[in-house]
């Protein structure tokens, strides 16, 4: 089972103290004490994205433990540059 859609490509950055991985629709940044998960705002699928990918991610390693979720919101707003 595959996080990331084989042949889904992006920017990934894999290290002893972290690792991150940018796709066309998210972005998965793992610390040692912490899971974060981006969904990117030109993807409007950000609860499928989420409830897919982060339920891959548990179903996959269920022995890891959490004591905590958290939502983060990120909001793009474009301006238009026409006189209103």
């Amino acid at each position: 089972m595959r996080i990331r859609p084989q042949g889904e490509q992006g920017e990934s950055v894999f290290t002893p103290a972290f690792v991150q991985v940018r796709t066309q629709g998210y972005v998965l940044l793992v610390l040692p004490e912490q899971l974060q998960f981006s969904p990117l705002p030109t993807d409007g699928r950000h609860g499928e994205l989420v409830s897919d990918k982060i339920g891959r991610i548990v179903q996959l390693l269920p022995e890891t433990p959490y004591v905590a979720v958290g939502l983060n919101f990120n909001w793009q707003v474009d301006i238009d540059d026409a006189d209103d």
